[in-house]
Parts: C-alpha cells; sequence; structure tokens
C-alpha cells in the first residue's frame, strides 16, 4: 500500500497542476491510472488513511477559532470529520464526486478566475431563482459576493430558504440541507473575510452539532442566528428526542448554546426551524 501510495503522490492534480488553474479529477479514476484499482482510495481503506495522513501533514486545515472547553479538547483533537476529508481531498484536486455534491444558493455573484462575471449564476440572480451550484462549477470560480451588502444567511432547511428568498429578493441565502455538505463549506470559502454569515438550524441535538462545527469553524464571522431559549419554549414541539441523540448534547459546549442544551436535556423535545420562520423575517 505505502509503495503505490508514494507512486501516486507525484501525480496528485495540485502538485502537477502546471498552469495553476485549479485542475480536478474524480478519485476513483486518479486510483485507477495510480495504482490500478479505482477502489485503492475508497473510504475506510489502508489507501485512503495513508493518503488523508499524507495531506493533512502537507495542506493546512482551516484553524478552528472557538476554543473547546476542558474535557473536550482531547477528544476534538482526533477528530477528524467527514467534511473535513473531503475538502483535503478537494484541495488537493481530487473529488468523489463533483456533480451531486452541491449547495443550493441565492442572491449570489460569481466571479471567474478570468476576473468575469459567471454568466450562469448572474442569469439565475437575474430571473430571481435559486441555484444547485456544484463543485465542478465552484472549481472555476475566483470569488462570490452578495448580490447586496455584506451580509449571508445560511439556513438548515429547505422550506426556510424558500420563504426567505421570496420574502427578501435582495438577501444572499444558503442553505445547508440538513448537514453541511463539502460543497457548502468550499463556497463560504469563496466569499471575502469582510462577510458576515448567520446561521440558523434546528433546535435539536444534531442541529446544534451543525451550528457548533460552523462556528468552531469561522469564530467571529458566523453569528448563531435566534439560538435563544425563550423561542424554544415557544415554538418546542411535541417530537421527543431519542435518547441516544440527547447523548450527543454532552459534547455541545459553546457558550452560546448552553441555554438550549439544558432546556433540551429537560424537556426531552425538539423544536423545529419552519416553526419559526416568523422569528427570522422580523430580521430584515
Amino acid at each position: 500500500n505505502l509503495t503505490l501510495l508514494m507512486q501516486a503522490i507525484p501525480r496528485l492534480p495540485f502538485l502537477a497542476d502546471e498552469d495553476g488553474q485549479g485542475s480536478c479529477e474524480l478519485l476513483a479514476v486518479f486510483a485507477a491510472e495510480t495504482t490500478g484499482d479505482p477502489h485503492f482510495f475508497d473510504m475506510g481503506t489502508p489507501g485512503e488513511q495513508l493518503l488523508t495522513a499524507f495531506l493533512k501533514s502537507y495542506i493546512p486545515r482551516p484553524s478552528a477559532t472557538a476554543v473547546p472547553a476542558e474535557g473536550e479538547r482531547a477528544e476534538k483533537a482526533v477528530a477528524f470529520r467527514t467534511e473535513e476529508k473531503a475538502e483535503l481531498l478537494y484541495k488537493a484536486g481530487l473529488v468523489r464526486d463533483e456533480l451531486s455534491n452541491n449547495t443550493l444558493v441565492y442572491g449570489i455573484i460569481g466571479i471567474g478566475r478570468d476576473g468575469e462575471r459567471h454568466e450562469g449564476i448572474s442569469g439565475f440572480l437575474k430571473r430571481r431563482e435559486p441555484l444547485q451550484l456544484t463543485l465542478l462549477t465552484m472549481r472555476k470560480l475566483a470569488q462570490v459576493r452578495p448580490q447586496k451588502g455584506k451580509r449571508v444567511y445560511i439556513v438548515e432547511n429547505p422550506a426556510v430558504f424558500a420563504k426567505l428568498m421570496r420574502a427578501w429578493p435582495e438577501a444572499a441565502i444558503l442553505c445547508g440541507n440538513g448537514q453541511v455538505r463539502l460543497a457548502t463549506l468550499i463556497l463560504l470559502e469563496l466569499f471575502d473575510r469582510e462577510m458576515t454569515f448567520l446561521y440558523a438550524g434546528d433546535y435539536d441535538p444534531e442541529g446544534l452539532q451543525i451550528a457548533q462545527r460552523l462556528k468552531e469553524r469561522y469564530g467571529e464571522r458566523l453569528q448563531l442566528w435566534k439560538y435563544r431559549g425563550d423561542l424554544y419554549e415557544k415554538y418546542r414541539s411535541d417530537v421527543k428526542i431519542p435518547e441516544k441523540s440527547l447523548q450527543k448534547l454532552k459534547h455541545i459546549y459553546l457558550k452560546e448554546l448552553q441555554e438550549l442544551k439544558q432546556a433540551m436535556l429537560q424537556q426531552k423535545k425538539a423544536a423545529y426551524q419552519e416553526a419559526m420562520l416568523e422569528e427570522y423575517l422580523r430580521d430584515q
């Protein structure tokens, strides 16, 4: 395995990219061409583990700006999340799938590597329509920005995205659609650092995990939007949170999420952002 990896490393797209245009290759194709086995770098294989170890040492990872509480640091130090692995591969010029990995966006302007506006993205903006932006398209962009202002709204659920898009036609809005995927992370990296991200998601353990992970990554650039105990009490549903899911709350350490965490542990019920639309719409 190590011998095959050493043969593959010099042919990694980001090392062999002579024109600096961000060349990209499908992981299975790269594996087949360099090792003879298209599944050599499949998830969980020794080949994938060796490649990940190399890339971790070679490519800087985004630094977390939020500081974990004592007792969580050891766990966070060894945790290496799926989307972070995918991001490392992406920076090396490798993707598992550059078409189905996409993110739902509205109200953005894309600037290509040639300095010109991306006509396809501009066309959707002109028609006031949302766009499924793929990794394939994002690789051709040098920058994105909101159509207006310096604020980008990020929501967890498509129904909320659709309502905000119609209510705020001048806004820039992204939809994570549950777990934040690689395409969403890559898109956020294309915004200038002066942009402010406002994130809103469900009040359940998984929702708090997503919020915390985004806050870890973007720090002061990202504001947790409407994460308040009084809103949890107001919009709490009758949906009981399974005990296995509640266990995830023990890893929620952010000070901004403690009120919700304690309320959830006590009530054992979820509150969903579709029910809180009126609260979001008051902000613009």
